[in-house]
């Protein structure tokens, strides 16, 4: 089945999602669980020791048609777990730091999932859910027709060591490719116009990374504590460098700043001890506290007169005008 057939529009999803929200949580042996607006039954935890585990169709009676996000979140023992036909929505990934899990199953014709060479999908919103952080070390192909890569998708893949993203994807979600320590390399496509808050945090071999044009916010904690990543080029678009952006960066030594970023986060570029120049536009007029904390042998080159001259004024931080005579 492909998996794009029963693709949906956005509003139907969210207008969907708006029809289950979950009341407040009942127990039902190993499960914790919330009754939805139309009576069925969202899983918001499960607390047993299972290695090989059935979700259950119904729960005291009530249809399971919701698995939130993390419900089995850290279950160290489970190995394998298959997902009944009545599960229609599943959230953030419902299975991280699972690492002893090797196999999600469903039905050939599950109406909403598919899981392909071990990889969990859905299908309405044609997001890739779960990555098993089992797999064999190696590269991924993400399949094309996908447009998401949900949050934490690919958290603690370990074996991970690259990943090719199809031009169908618009969105990465946040913590998706997080502590991902073998992954060294990624080209992200033009399609993609939002990358969620540490989506690659702890990524600790990662050296190069490709952004694309169409973002216009780098989330906060993107890059945090990628130990090895020595070059970004900052599109031009992005106003916004949050928070931690580029926190413990120890290596990083190049980083290209566009004229259209206006605010640089706390600590956003705290710790990179490598860096030695960087250069501020003088359309940014909103620097944070401890923005270059730590940052032992930068100068900064910025514009006479700009709210960077200033910053650097009274935060102790050398620099130098960009209009300076040799």
């Amino acid at each position: 089945m492909k998996l794009k057939s029963i693709a949906l529009s956005v509003p139907l999803i969210l207008a969907l999602a708006l029809s289950v929200l979950p009341a407040a949580a009942e127990t039902s042996g190993d499960f914790e669980y919330a009754l939805n607006k139309d009576g069925t039954a969202a899983i918001l935890r499960y607390t047993g020791k299972a290695e090989e585990l059935t979700v259950p169709a119904a729960l005291d009676g009530h249809k399971v048609k919701v698995i939130a996000d993390g419900a089995f979140s850290g279950c160290g023992t489970l190995t394998g777990v298959t997902i009944p036909n009545s599960v229609q929505t599943v959230g953030a990934n419902p299975f991280r730091s699972c690492e002893h899990l090797r196999s999600v199953q469903v039905s050939s014709g599950h109406p909403t999932l598919a899981v392909l060479n071990g990889v969990l999908f859905s299908k309405p919103d044609r997001r890739l859910v779960f990555y098993p952080m089992t797999k064999s070390p190696g590269e991924y192909e993400i399949p094309q027709g996908m447009r998401v890569i949900g949050q934490d998708a690919f958290y603690g893949c370990a074996g991970l060591t690259g990943v090719t993203i199809p031009d169908s994807v618009t969105d990465i979600g946040p913590s998706a490719f997080s502590y991902c320590e073998s992954l060294t390399g990624v080209t992200i496509p033009d399609s993609v116009t939002d990358i969620g808050a540490a989506a690659f945090a702890y990524c600790r071999a990662l050296t190069e990374i490709t952004l694309p044009r169409g973002l216009t916010v780098l989330e906060a904690y993107l890059f945090s504590h990628c130990i090895r990543l020595t070059r970004v080029t900052v599109p031009d678009g992005v106003t916004d460098i949050e928070p931690n952006a580029f926190f413990h960066c120890v290596r990083l030594t190049h980083v290209t700043i566009p004229g259209s970023v206006t605010a640089i986060g706390y600590q956003a570029f705290a710790e990179c001890g490598d860096l030695t120049a960087l250069t501020i536009p003088a359309g940014v007029t909103d620097i944070d506290d401890y923005a270059f904390a730590d940052c032992k042998h930068l100068t900064l080159t910025v514009s006479r007169g700009s709210d960077a001259a200033r910053y650097c004024e009274e935060n102790g931080i050398p620099y130098a005008y960009s209009d300076a005579k040799d």
